[in-house]
């Protein structure tokens, strides 16, 4: 979960720099235009590639969350089981 806080801190980052250098940009002309335009495509590329990693940690989470919940429900079944057998034996002491 932490992996997901970092990547979100850092897609920000990312979008507060698009937009430092479009207000850099509008604010004056004399900016060189290829440059700012090959920051823009950095960033833009990092941002993806940080919302794809941000979606593929929230399967991984998820699938993890799903096998946990399902080992739950089997011991929950194991312990219903041995509880049975328990009652069944101080019942019927002698059998």
């Amino acid at each position: 979960m932490n992996q997901i806080v970092d990547f979100e801190r850092r897609i920000e980052f990312a979008l507060d720099e698009i937009e430092r250098v479009v207000s850099q940009y509008s604010k004056s002309s004399n900016l060189d235009t290829e440059q700012v335009s090959t920051e823009l495509t950095d960033l833009t590329s990092e941002n993806e590639r940080l919302e794809a990693l941000i979606e593929k940690l929230k399967l991984e989470h998820n699938k993890e969350v799903q096998a946990l919940l399902a080992e739950r429900d089997e011991e929950r079944a194991t312990v219903k089981e041995l509880y049975k057998r328990l009652t069944e034996v101080v019942e019927n002491p002698g059998d």
